[in-house]
């Protein structure tokens, strides 16, 4: 017997067309693209469509403050009723500390991965957007150490009721760390000049 795969709307007909339904439920989703490509756009059409049908909503914005994304869906004309926005400092600000050239150490990134899943472990969401996983990388002491924190924080969710959605840019060609293989589904973003406009 076959095991049912339950799917949730991402609210974009389109996408979910493609999706043969949308994305598999309480699950971990990879939308990665370069700068401009849309990613923001579509993980707050998902958490909008998730508000619409009554699902409890999260976006943790390790980047953009809460003005900016509201001035993202304002220039839409969306409204972000329903989602709760919590801003994430990827290392938490120490009154004592001073600026430093030192890296990063291992406790930084455990620390803000055990922070990301405890946010959303406390908030109940049924949908979350995390953007972007840049900060977290920038974390990483190298693509091993990344790979292993991306893969905790992903069986950390596993034990949620939440689908997740991960916002990554690819802002060079040649990918050192390699989010895709620690997720369970990825969807790259392009966008394409047409020559006629």
């Amino acid at each position: 017997m076959k095991p049912v795969i339950e799917r949730i709307l991402t609210g974009i007909p389109e996408l979910d067309a493609v999706l043969r339904g949308g994305l598999i439920r309480q699950r971990v989703h990879l939308f990665e693209g370069r700068p401009g490509t849309g990613k923001t756009t579509l993980g707050l059409r998902y958490l909008i469509y998730g508000a619409s049908v009554g699902d409890s909503c999260l976006y943790l914005t390790l980047s953009e403050s809460k003005e900016e994304l509201e001035a993202t869906a304002a220039s839409h004309g969306w409204s972000l009723d329903g989602i709760v926005i919590d801003e994430i400092m990827p290392v938490p600000p120490d009154a004592n500390a001073s600026q430093t050239i030192l890296l990063p150490t291992d406790t930084e990134l455990s620390a803000l991965v055990a922070r990301i899943a405890d946010r959303i472990a406390h908030s109940g969401a049924d949908r979350v957007v995390i953007d972007s996983m840049v900060e977290v990388r920038l974390l990483a002491r190298d693509s091993a150490h990344y790979r292993r924190q991306i893969i905790d924080l992903r069986q950390r969710l596993g034990q949620l009721n939440a689908t997740v959605i991960l916002l990554d840019d690819l802002t060079a060609d040649g990918r050192e760390y390699e989010l895709q293989s620690a997720v369970h589904g990825v969807l790259t973003l392009e966008q394409i000049e047409r020559s006629f406009g």
